[in-house]
């Protein structure tokens, strides 16, 4: 009876019909022979790493050793993936998190360097969750171990409260509405209302409300008018400098 011989030799290729077992802490080596660094282009099971399965990249040296995947239809891996160095990302690619087919908004739970061939801003798309696109799309940052900084800090602690010396030019821009829970707290604020404050007031043809007018108002709504009840900026100095100028305008009149 003749044996199956699973080995096939086409030109300077091999090919092996069957499994293939190293043991042992014995490697696979690829480019044996080339002038390259001592472990450069070895597969092994535990031979650098006790316990791991070991692809070590091709290089000359242990600083400029690379492994490439060219997988067009994408790549899955089933468990954590852990990384001990930098990852670079070319060009306009992105970063994504979550499944990214049926998900109606193609930019969301991605992180990518600009936009529209630019590389002025790293851009973060929220996740939409629920099918939902654009601008469906949120953001949670979890901090509890000490807060979130952005810009330069050059202090050693950034949250000594009024501390801060941040370096001229550090932005934060919120383009909508900015909701706080909690304090806010600031060595200095700087408000542009886009030339809506409310110097009108002062026209001599402004119809200035009466003060048993403003006392009415305050006792029935608890605040001033004009003052939505759930803005947190109602000035609590200045509602009280009103309730005083009411109580004196009874003194006054009591007087006459």
């Amino acid at each position: 009876m003749n044996e199956i011989n699973p080995w096939a030799i086409n030109g300077n290729s091999i090919s092996y019909g069957g499994n293939v077992q190293i043991t042992g802490n014995n490697v696979l080596e690829f480019g044996a022979g080339l002038v390259k660094e001592q472990s450069a282009g070895k597969i092994g099971y535990g031979t650098f790493d006790t316990g791991a399965l070991c692809i070590v990249g091709a290089g000359t040296t242990g600083s400029n050793r690379r492994i490439r995947f060219f997988n067009e239809g994408g790549a899955t891996f089933d468990g954590q993936i852990e990384v001990n160095s930098n990852v670079w990302i070319k060009g306009q690619y992105a970063l994504q998190f979550g499944p990214r087919v049926g998900l109606p908004d193609g930019n969301a739970a991605s992180i990518k360097l600009g936009t529209s061939g630019t590389d002025e801003y790293l851009n973060i798309f929220g996740g939409t969750g629920n099918g939902k696109a654009y601008p469906a799309r949120k953001v949670q940052i979890f901090t509890e171990g000490g807060g979130l900084i952005v810009g330069a800090i050059k202090i050693q602690d950034p949250w000594t409260p009024f501390s801060a010396d941040c370096c001229a030019g550090t932005l934060l821009a919120v383009n909508g509405n900015t909701r706080i829970v909690g304090n806010l707290g600031a060595k200095d604020v700087c408000v542009n209302t886009n030339g809506t404050w409310c110097d009108y007031v002062f026209d001599k043809n402004y119809d200035l409300m009466k003060l048993k007018d403003v006392e009415n108002f305050i006792a029935k709504n608890k605040h001033l008018p004009g003052v939505p009840a759930m803005l947190k900026l109602q000035m609590k100095k200045i509602e009280e400098l009103t309730l005083y100028i009411i109580e004196l305008e009874k003194k006054i009149n009591y007087k006459k």
